[in-house]
């Protein structure tokens, strides 16, 4: 717990994701999208599909949970909750090296729920700053409060 310098108050442990349907389902599925290099790249990449139209790469998130890789079983703090799911193709080497923007989905009107460290679970607003949501998703970043 003495590495939550910004306060376990301040930092998400997990979230909610949506699980794939096995078949088309713009919300849950994630979307193909060119390898990126750069946090930013990977963002503004995948904010600019049609989540309508995209290519899936999967409509199976959360079904192969065992493997506990990015693409299966967990978010990231790339994109804000319930925006369009990516990754990255033609990335080289393993899949540590595949741009993933993972963010929380849900079926709530409105955002997801997010437990923090100290336990408590509070409810995320869609609409939060990509600044914000970025914050929430470190220890140790420097940033003492979330929005």
């Amino acid at each position: 717990m003495t590495d939550f310098v910004d306060g376990t108050s301040n930092t998400a442990v997990f979230s909610e994701k949506m699980r794939g349907k096995g078949g088309p389902d713009p919300k849950a599925d994630m979307k193909v999208m060119t390898n990126q290099a750069t946090l930013t790249d990977a963002y503004n990449t995948c904010q600019g599909l049609n989540p309508l139209t995209a290519t899936p790469l999967t409509s199976k998130q959360g079904y192969s949970w065992v493997m506990g890789e990015m693409c299966c079983t967990t978010y990231n703090h790339v994109s804000p909750p319930n925006t369009t799911t990516c990754a990255g193709t033609g990335f080289p080497g393993n899949m540590s090296n595949m741009a993933m923007v993972v963010p929380p989905t849900s079926y709530h009107t409105g955002g997801v729920n997010v437990a923090l460290g100290d336990g408590s679970v509070r409810f995320v607003q869609d609409g939060i700053s990509l600044q914000g949501w970025r914050a929430m998703g470190t220890i140790r970043g420097g940033e003492p409060s979330i929005e």
